[in-house]
């Protein structure tokens, strides 16, 4: 379908390369997040960072770089998107080998599938809507105020986006440790647990916040240059808001771990 994809946005040749290559990384791209979550279920954080923050972007980068050095086309750099994908899915499957009882065939295991699917499905729907809303600003921005305010807005918004990195390091271990404290029945340890974690995760983010809304001018323009000063009123009221979810960030990781993926479905509706 890469020839019709690009009649339909008006693309050339090239662009047909760069799908079909991208539409090639697709089942290794997938295969990397199923390693991920089988690491993040047996509580082992090392494998997960060396194939998501290690293995991914720096053979992206070698690969990029090659393909630069040699002088080839802007199309031959999806190679080094699918070069990397294929890469790291391999290390995953060696992690998964090496580190888990999965390809232990005399272990013996309970077919799940009903429970599985009841459990999943919630969540494909709501990553689909994340999907699709999870742009939407861009999208009214762009159809509302034109292509500069688009670009101003975009080079604020990755700087307040460095509040979601302390949640995301609390939540790669919070779901399997909640999932055990809430089969084991006990309730008390795990308010404790998510209170605890809620509050260090403010009180981490306080002074990054605190410094995106006293001096937005000044980081803008020693990060981005003068240029995009003129989107820094927009940097408070996004470090604002991301300080503000971080006390809620932990919900979804929550409702996700004692199963009930339905009301996140509903939430995001």
């Amino acid at each position: 379908l890469s020839p019709r994809l690009a009649d339909i946005i008006g693309a050339d040749g090239t662009t047909v390369r760069v799908l079909r290559l991208f539409s090639a990384a697709i089942p290794f791209a997938v295969f990397i997040r199923m390693v991920n979550g089988s690491m993040q279920g047996f509580k082992l954080p090392v494998p997960r960072t060396v194939l998501q923050n290690v293995s991914l972007p720096v053979v992206r980068i070698i690969g990029i770089a090659v393909v630069v050095a040699l002088g080839f086309d802007s199309a031959s750099v999806a190679w080094a998107y699918l070069v990397s994908y294929l890469v790291t899915a391999f290390l995953g499957l060696w992690f998964l080998h090496s580190r888990t009882p999965i390809f232990n065939w005399s272990v013996q295991y309970t077919p799940v599938r009903r429970t599985l699917l009841t459990f999943s499905a919630p969540l494909v729907v709501t990553a689909a809507m994340s999907a699709v809303f999870s742009d939407i600003d861009i999208f009214l921005l762009g159809a509302l105020a034109g292509a500069g305010p688009v670009g101003e807005y975009n080079a604020v918004y990755p700087l307040a986006q460095f509040l979601t990195m302390t949640v995301s390091a609390f939540g790669f271990l919070f779901v399997p440790v909640i999932s055990e404290l809430h089969a084991d029945g006990d309730h008390d340890a795990l308010r404790r647990l998510i209170r605890t974690i809620t509050k260090w995760a403010l009180l981490a983010n306080l002074p990054l916040t605190l410094l995106l809304s006293l001096f937005p001018e000044t980081i803008v323009s020693i990060t981005f240059g003068p240029k995009y000063v003129a989107a820094a009123p927009v940097l408070p009221i996004l470090a604002v808001g991301f300080f503000v979810h971080t006390a809620a960030a932990l919900s979804g990781n929550t409702l996700t771990s004692i199963g009930k993926t339905r009301l996140i479905m509903y939430d995001n509706f």
